[in-house]
């Protein structure tokens, strides 16, 4: 991970570095799952992504100011894969829960389902950061759209109808190419949804299989043995998009392919995606959908 991206001199700012209020507000809902559903049993918090653990640091503080909930909690998870965002997570947590209490993973699936515990996970801005790939429909079936090098072109700054509109405004040395019929991977991604089986020839659609595997396992989490909730907050629709894979460096969106591994990447959630992964396992309450203009 380059520098930290976090913040006004990083590439981006989230909801829990503005304001407490965002993570108390969640911390409440937590707790209203864990009254009507826990039964009493001791709780346990899993966060996919939890940065700087601004947001869990919020959670904690709530739990800690409600009688019911106080000194309920025996471990938290976090799902983080930076050695230096673990060690802030560490320094900021540690007063709050203690550190024999907090448990670092790199992949959720190495977090077990508990037999005695009502877990409860949180994943705020994580899935609009997971790999996704990019398929088109054409008429021989699915295929990838992939990342190719233009040996010939000195700029794409051109309107001409003849270059792809994907391509336009794009460093001279890549394009986007369409696979041909050589990507099985196309296919299988194309039928992993049976909403994709009714999309018109030309569309192109974002599918993040990393995405909804992970999905599944927070599904199989909070409904095996002690049971659990999960909230998933994040930017998306009840849709598949074709078109929301974006860059951001210091707070601006920009090309794609602009100083490569220096910017934060990012794309659109696909919400009913996600719904079909964790469904298989658990009950899904739905998706609240929030617009600011």
């Amino acid at each position: 991970m380059k520098g930290d991206p976090i913040g006004a001199k990083g590439d981006f700012v989230t909801s829990p570095e503005i304001s407490q209020i965002f993570g108390e507000l969640v911390g409440i809902w937590l707790v209203s799952q864990w009254l009507e559903y826990g039964n009493h049993r001791p709780i346990r918090l899993v966060e996919l992504g939890p940065g700087r653990g601004t947001l869990m640091d919020d959670i904690l503080r709530t739990f800690n100011s409600i009688a019911q909930t106080k000194e309920r909690i025996q471990a938290v998870h976090l799902v983080e894969t930076s050695a230096r965002l673990r060690d802030e997570q560490r320094t900021k947590l540690s007063p709050r829960i203690g550190a024999e209490s907090l448990y670092w993973h790199d992949r959720i699936e190495d977090v077990k389902p508990s037999t005695d515990q009502f877990t409860m996970v949180i994943a705020h801005e994580f899935f609009d950061a997971i790999p996704i790939h990019i398929i088109e429909k054409t008429a021989q079936g699915f295929q990838e759209v992939l990342v190719d090098i233009d040996r010939t072109a000195q700029t794409l700054t051109t309107t001409s109808a003849s270059v792809d509109s994907s391509n336009r405004h794009r460093p001279a040395n890549f394009r986007y190419v369409l696979s041909g019929n050589m990507a099985p991977l196309a296919r299988t991604l194309g039928q992993s949804s049976p909403r994709f089986a009714n999309l018109p020839i030309g569309s192109r659609i974002e599918v993040s299989p990393a995405s909804w595997a992970i999905a599944r396992t927070l599904g199989k989490l909070i409904t095996e043995n002690g049971g659990g909730a999960g909230l998933v907050m994040d930017y998306g629709d009840d849709k598949a998009f074709g078109s929301s894979f974006r860059a951001f460096h210091r707070h601006k969106v920009v090309d794609v392919f602009h100083q490569p591994g220096m910017c934060d990447l990012t794309a659109n959630v696909d919400f009913a995606y996600l719904r079909e992964a964790i469904s298989a396992g658990g009950e899904v309450a739905g998706s609240l959908l929030i617009r600011h203009s």
